[in-house]
Formats: structure tokens, sequence, C-alpha cells
């Protein structure tokens, strides 16, 4: 798990960069962040399953041949993902009825918000090699605009088997006040995060991030993946030591919210409601074979959950309804034979 640190600190605002200082990963032990119960798999039918003390429909998600995930969801329950058939493209779900969004030859969709305003990044080069010439975009549904999205500074790579440019920058939230939040990499391939807001782009970069492995080689990481109405944001970083931590940035503040319950591989906070609820991924403890499960951090209790009858159930995006989608692996003959991937949503009955 996370290295220990202090677990709060001040945020220092200097031009376009957040800077957060004296951290590391892990908690203080001292508050409720370390209570796990995980999802005792006790519905009452079978398309229903319990979080904690909370009962949540099942729904999957499955009307075109072949989806790759579910992303985001807004308030009215309008889903958006990547879908894979002939072409890859995104699409959005609204009550049980799926829209392609090709806005290039193809074209991944990552956040939605209740404006119907949709970030993500499609390519327009026509390719065998996917996810060349890529770009970053915001696409409003309601007006048709569409706006690429670029932090100053990031890198751009040419791909070798087609020869072109693809940028680096991410987008993979937004909220109704239009702060889109992604990750970007420099000319050194270090990897931040970025809050767009009113035409400026803010670098987010957790201070003792950068890991060296040989002479060569730097991996760096922090990366915001989602975005609440209230400003909040989530995400991962890498620590020094190697470990991939989830991190809470909240009124000029940031928290380690690491769940404790984590392997070495470390968890990944993806989304945040205005209630403070955040959905993410950890690995499951004590398993001879490391399956990915989803996580719920609400009212200070972390809770790990997983589909009925699956494995690598991950979590990515919860809405103020508490609605939670993200996609699963159905449980195969063995771990080396895993099951279908699907996409859900989960709906709680209040």
């Amino acid at each position: 798990m996370c290295r220990k640190w202090k677990p709060v600190s001040t945020l220092v605002v200097i031009g376009f960069s957040i800077a957060f200082f004296g951290m590391g990963c892990g908690n203080d032990g001292d508050s409720e962040l370390n209570i796990i119960t995980k999802n005792d798999d006790d519905g009452n039918g079978a398309d229903t399953m319990r979080i904690g003390e909370t009962l949540y429909t099942i729904t999957i998600i499955d009307c075109f041949d072949s989806l790759l995930s579910a992303e985001g969801i807004n308030n009215a329950g309008q889903i958006v993902g990547t879908s894979a058939g002939a072409d890859i493209n995104g699409y959005l779900y609204d009550q049980g009825e799926c829209t392609s969004i090709q806005l290039g030859t193809y074209t991944f969709a990552r956040g939605i918000n209740d404006l119907e305003q949709i970030v993500g990044h499609l390519g327009t080069a026509s390719c065998n090699d996917i996810g060349v010439g890529s770009e970053s975009f915001l696409w409003d549904k309601t007006t048709n605009s569409l706006t690429t999205l670029e932090v100053p500074g990031s890198s751009n790579a040419t791909d070798n088997v087609c020869g072109f440019s693809a940028n680096s920058t991410y987008a993979y939230d937004i909220n109704d006040q239009g702060q889109i939040v992604g990750q970007f990499n420099d000319a050194s391939k270090v990897t931040h995060g970025f809050l767009y807001q009113g035409g400026n782009y803010i670098v987010i970069d957790v201070p003792d991030t950068v890991v060296m492995w040989g002479t060569n080689n730097t991996v760096a990481a922090t990366s915001a993946l989602g975005i609440n109405n209230l400003g909040q944001i989530v995400g991962y970083f890498t620590d020094i030591w190697g470990n991939q931590c989830p991190f809470l940035y909240s009124e000029g503040k940031y928290e380690n919210i690491d769940p404790q319950f984590t392997l070495w591989l470390g968890a990944v906070a993806t989304d945040i409601n205005d209630a403070g609820q955040i959905v993410g991924e950890a690995p499951e403890m004590n398993e001879a074979y490391t399956y990915r499960l989803g996580f719920l951090y609400s009212q200070g209790h972390f809770r790990q959950f997983d589909i009925p009858n699956s494995r690598d159930t991950i979590a990515t995006g919860i809405n103020n309804i508490g609605q939670i989608v993200g996609t699963f692996t159905e449980e195969g003959p063995n771990y080396f034979t895993p099951g279908v991937t699907k996409r859900y949503m989960l709906t709680p009955i209040y």
C-alpha cells in the first residue's frame, strides 16, 4: 500500500501550476478512512446487489455489437463510453437507448455533464493503428459545437506505423461549470494532471512523483480523472516508491484517500459527486491472484464491491443520485480464462 504521510497540506498556486507540498502516500490511520466493508453479494433478486447497507439494481448496458467502456454519468442518468464494431466510436446511453458519437475516424467519450457537454479524445487520421492522430475534445451536443483541447507545452508523438502526430492531452471529465480535468505529458514524457477553466489550463502536479527505472526511463504520474460541481477533483499519482495512490483535492487542500486495502499495485479514484461520494478501483486483498474490485467511499467509509459472479469490477463514474457505472468481467473456468467483459449501471434503492 502507499507510504504514510501527513494527510492534509495547503494548496499553493504559482502561475498556471498547482503544487502540493508535504506529501507521500498512505494516511495517518486516525480517521474512518480505514473502515472497509466488502459487498456481501446479498441482493434481493437476480438483478440486485448490496454495497454496505444500500441495495442497488443492476442494469447491463448492451446496445451495440461491442461496448469497450462505460465511463461517465450525469445526473439525468445519461452515460457515455466507447463502443467497438467496424469502427471505434463513442456512445450516449439515455434511458435504454444508445446513440453513436462519431466526431472523427474514431472517438472515445469519457465524461458528460448535465448540459450534455461531452469530453474525450478522437482521431482525425485514417489509419490501421488505433490511437494515432489523436486530440482531446469538448463537444456540446445541443449546439453541435466541437472544441479542441490541448495543454500548452504538451508533447506530440509521431506514430511509426502511420506517421501521424498525436497529442498527449487527454480530457476525462467535465462539470456543469465547464471545468475539465485530465492529464498530459510534457516534452520529457512526464505525466501531469490539468484543470481547464475559463480558457486557461492549470497544471496539477503532486510533488515527489518521479520514479526512475534505469538511466533513460522516467515514470511519473499525476492524473486528474473526476471533478464535481464544487470543483473537488479526484485522481491518482505515483509516488517516489512506485506506488499508485488516489487523491482528493478540495477547498484548496490535498487529501490522501488511500483506502489501505490495496496491494502494491495501488488504487485509483475515478469520479466524485457533489455529496463527496468517490468511486474507483483497487486490487482485492488476500488473493492468490490479483483481481480488481470497485470501491465506493461514502460518509467516511470505504467499501469494495464486485458485481455478483464476476471478477475485475471497475467503477468509473458516479452521479448525485448515487448511480455508479463501470465495467466487469464475468467469471471464467479459471484465472487464465476470464469470461465476457460487460458494462453496468448500479442504481440505489433508498
